[in-house]
């Protein structure tokens, strides 16, 4: 008869399940299986999600645990750690985990003679850069590479795409193309830079949508530049989560507000997000011109009061009136640019008295 996952309870020594179909992921009761002693073969299917920390009740495991070929994410537990028995084969390569191995887990390898049956790392994104990170890549990287025409435009994709999609994003010696890593806390490395415009990936711009993943690179310091490409698609209020950003933030000549999917209403997808406000550490450029945006400038930019450089919104379908909170952007010395837009009504006497080299507004 048909037993549920949350049946499986009693002595059991083996659980073979490689090579099907099976798809979701694996179930948190399978911790129930306290008893197991033999093997769980799961390899070669279509598994999603996580490993459950629940597995590292399993204490009786000796043999083989068999995980490799599906799509498996995020870390190891740490909890794995307590298979003190668990010696024979660890298979988890050719799945989607990331992060680094556990002290705890790595200590099995050293200590209970895996020898080459200790295969984890392989065709995996695991390493020192934090999951949230990594995701965050591959999000953009499957986007604009995989579902390209989403905006509206076919792409060639890019067309240097050095390391991507192997390893770790921060590796020593294999670090992907376009990012730079800093050392992170607890021996980690963190993202700091994301540096991809058209001619930085070889000429190739990048399509598809701007993925809201994007938000998990949240140890970004310096730039975040994606110009001229054809990302389209909404900007992803998760950008306002980008808060320890310095220098630039450079979006400009893509297709944001263009080839939005269904789910969203026409006015969300051309919206410029309150959210951008957030990015108060911003220290030189603001850069969204020549896309498709079509809301009104949220008042939050206001906040912005440290931009010395460029402040472009210029060439979109920005309406309603000019927030006079914008006036408060007073560090700004060389361009304030919202030309070839709808804005109406007057200008605001605070962005008036503003002393720069440049203030272009509707043309």
């Amino acid at each position: 008869p048909t037993r549920r996952s949350s049946d499986l309870t009693g002595v059991y020594t083996a659980l073979y399940l490689q090579k099907n179909t099976l798809s979701g992921s694996i179930p948190t009761q399978f911790g129930n299986l306290a008893t197991f002693t033999a093997k769980f073969e799961l390899a070669e299917n279509k598994v999603s999600g996580p490993l459950p920390t629940e597995l590292g009740r399993w204490t009786a495991l000796k043999s083989t645990m068999e995980l490799q070929e599906n799509s498996i994410t995020g870390s190891i537990p740490s909890e794995f750690g307590l298979l003190t028995k668990f010696s024979r084969k660890f298979y988890t390569y050719d799945n989607r985990m990331c992060g680094t191995i556990p002290n705890q887990v790595a200590t099995l390898s050293s200590n209970n003679f895996f020898g080459t049956n200790w295969q984890v790392t392989g065709n995996n994104f695991m390493g020192l850069t934090p999951c949230a990170a990594t995701y965050a890549l591959t999000a953009l990287y499957r986007g604009s590479n995989e579902h390209n025409t989403l905006s509206g435009v076919t792409t060639a994709g890019w067309m240097n795409r050095a390391n991507w999609m192997t390893g770790d994003p921060c590796g020593v010696g294999a670090q992907w193309y376009g990012i730079k890593c800093d050392d992170g806390p607890d021996s980690t490395k963190e993202v700091t830079e994301l540096n991809l415009p058209s001619h930085g990936s070889g000429g190739g711009p990048m399509g598809g949508i701007l993925p809201s993943q994007i938000g998990g690179l949240t140890s970004l310091t310096k730039n975040l530049d994606l110009s001229g490409n054809a990302l389209g698609g909404p900007i992803p209020s998760e950008l306002g989560r980008l808060t320890k950003m310095t220098a630039n933030l450079d979006l400009e000549n893509n297709m944001l507000g263009n080839g939005c999917p269904a789910s969203f209403a026409g006015s969300e997808c051309g919206e410029l997000p309150t959210e951008m406000g957030r990015l108060t550490g911003l220290a030189t450029s603001m850069l969204l011109g020549q896309n498709s945006l079509t809301s009104a400038i949220p008042s939050e930019l206001g906040t912005l009061t440290v931009f010395s450089m460029h402040f472009d919104l210029s060439y979109n379908s920005l309406n309603g009136l000019l927030p006079s909170q914008l006036g408060q952007l007073t560090a700004l010395q060389e361009d304030f640019d919202l030309s070839y837009n709808r804005i109406g009504g007057g200008v605001p006497d605070e962005l008036v008295r503003q002393d720069r080299k440049s203030t272009r507004l509707n043309s």
